[in-house]
C-alpha cells in the first residue's frame, strides 16, 4: 500500500521545506544586518577620507 508512505513523504518535505525557508529568512536578516553595518562603517570610514582604511580597525574598536 503505498498511498501512506506517500503521506509521510509529504510530511517530511513540508517539515523540510519550513526549516529551510526560517534557515533563509534567518540568513536574509543576518545579511542585511551586516549590510547596514558595513554601510554605516562606510559611511564614516568614506566621507572623512578616501584613504579610510588604515584607520578601519580603530573604527571597528570604538564601536
Amino acid at each position: 500500500d503505498g498511498s501512506s508512505t506517500m503521506e509521510g513523504n509529504k510530511n517530511i518535505n513540508h517539515i523540510i521545506s519550513q526549516r529551510i525557508y526560517n534557515w533563509l529568512k534567518y540568513l536574509q536578516r543576518h545579511q542585511n544586518d551586516q549590510l547596514i553595518e558595513s554601510n554605516e562603517v562606510r559611511k564614516v570610514k568614506g566621507w572623512r577620507s578616501p584613504k579610510g582604511r588604515k584607520r578601519s580597525c580603530g573604527l571597528r574598536d570604538q564601536h
